[in-house]
């Protein structure tokens, strides 16, 4: 009987728990791929506060508390699709997480 085929994780790819770093006003990295069930952490590394909020069309809405530096925000996806998010306090900041099975 042949031994069973572990999945192996890309850079864009993650299941269980990705990481998210929020630096120099920017999603580190911008654009994650999950699988459903990913538990998602943002670390807040700025000297500025950040907010980790959803925007439509995401399938479940998510938002964090104001984070100060070294300050963490999780979420679990359990839906599939495109979650695009910002920050509310600087907009201009943007990333994606796709949850795909």
């Amino acid at each position: 009987m042949p031994a069973p085929v572990t999945p192996v994780a890309t850079a864009s790819s993650f299941s269980g728990t990705a990481s998210v770093a929020i630096q120099n006003y920017s999603f580190i990295p911008a654009s994650i791929t999950v699988t459903p069930g990913t538990t998602v952490t943002w670390t807040n590394l700025d000297p500025v506060y950040h907010t980790v909020t959803s925007v439509e069309p995401s399938p479940v809405s998510f938002n964090s508390p104001v984070l100060h530096q070294g300050d963490t925000f999780q979420f679990t996806f359990n839906q599939t699709g495109d979650y695009t998010y910002i920050c509310n306090i600087h907009p201009f900041m943007r990333g994606t997480v796709t949850v795909a099975m």
